[in-house]
C-alpha cells in the first residue's frame, strides 16, 4: 500500500492538521491533529541569526567608563574583551555556561564582568608594571626618577603605601601593605587628604600613583594623568627625587 503523503512533505502552519483530518475524519482525524498542533507549539521555527559580536558601554569601579567588545565562540563560550576610557586594554574575561542570545542578556552580563575585569587589571599592572625588574623595547629605565637602592626597590616592588607629594614625588609615610583594598582602608581611616595611595615601581626606584584605583571614583582629584612609557619626569621631578632619596629609602 503506498503512503497518503510523499516521503520528506514539509507542511505549512495548519496544513498537517486539515491533511489529518481528511484522511481520518471523526474523533481519530481530530486527536491525531491536536496531536501536531502540540508538537508544532513544542518545537517552534528556529529563530533568526544568531548574535555572534556585539560592542557596548560599560562602567567601572573608579568611575571612569569604557567600552566592552563582546564575542560569541559557542553555546557556552562567550568572550568579553574590556577597554578603559582612554582606549587601552583593561582585561578579557570568559563565560563558560550558556547565555542567552540577546542584546539585553549581553550588555547585562558584561556590566556583571566588569568589576572583574577592573580588579584582573589592578593585579596585572601590580605585577607586570610595578614590579618589571628589566627593560623592554617600549620601556626604559629612568634613572632621573630613583629614590631608593635597587635592593630596596626589589624588595617594595608591587607594595603599596601612603605617601606624601613632595614637589613631585612620593614619600612614604606608612608601612607598606601587598593589598590594595587595605591601604584604600587604611588611607580612609587616616583622613588625611594630603596623603595618596601610591605603588612602588622596580625599574625606575620610585613610588608612583596606580593607574586603576577605586578611591578615583569619589576622589579624581587624586587619578594620575595618562601614563606614557616614553615620557620622561620634569628636571624639577628630578631633582625632589634625589634630595629625598635618602629618606625614602
Amino acid at each position: 500500500m503506498s503512503p497518503a503523503f510523499p516521503r520528506y512533505t514539509t507542511f505549512k502552519p495548519g496544513e498537517l492538521e486539515q491533511a489529518l483530518q481528511q484522511v481520518a475524519p471523526g474523533e481519530a482525524g481530530a486527536a491525531a491533529a491536536a496531536a501536531a498542533a502540540l508538537s508544532n507549539a513544542s518545537f517552534p521555527a528556529r529563530p533568526g541569526r544568531l548574535l555572534k559580536e556585539h560592542a557596548c558601554a560599560v562602567s567601572y569601579p573608579d568611575g571612569r567608563d569604557g567600552a566592552c567588545r563582546y564575542e560569541r565562540l559557542g553555546p557556552a563560550y562567550h568572550r568579553f574583551d574590556f577597554t578603559h576610557e582612554d582606549g587601552t586594554p583593561l582585561a578579557r574575561e570568559w563565560r563558560m555556561r550558556p547565555l542567552e542570545n540577546s542584546v539585553k542578556a549581553i550588555e547585562h552580563q558584561a556590566s556583571e564582568l566588569a568589576p572583574l575585569a577592573f580588579a584582573t587589571a589592578v593585579e596585572r599592572e601590580r605585577k607586570e608594571y610595578f614590579c618589571r625588574a628589566s627593560e623592554s623595547h617600549e620601556r626604559k629605565k629612568q634613572p632621573e626618577r630613583y629614590q631608593m637602592s635597587a635592593e630596596r626597590a626589589k624588595e617594595m616592588a608591587g607594595k603599596y603605601a601612603l605617601c606624601r607629594p613632595v614637589g613631585s614625588a612620593l614619600l612614604p609615610v606608612s608601612p607598606p601593605f601587598m593589598s590594595l583594598d587595605v591601604v584604600n582602608t587604611a588611607w580612609r581611616e587616616v583622613g588625611d587628604r594630603r596623603l595618596v595611595v601610591a605603588c612602588c615601581n622596580r625599574l625606575d626606584r620610585c613610588w608612583e600613583l596606580p593607574r586603576y584605583n577605586p578611591l578615583y571614583k569619589d576622589f579624581p582629584d587624586m587619578a594620575p594623568p595618562p601614563r606614557s612609557s616614553t615620557a620622561s619626569p620634569s628636571s624639577s621631578t628630578a631633582s625632589t627625587a634625589a634630595s629625598i632619596r635618602d629618606a625614602a629609602s
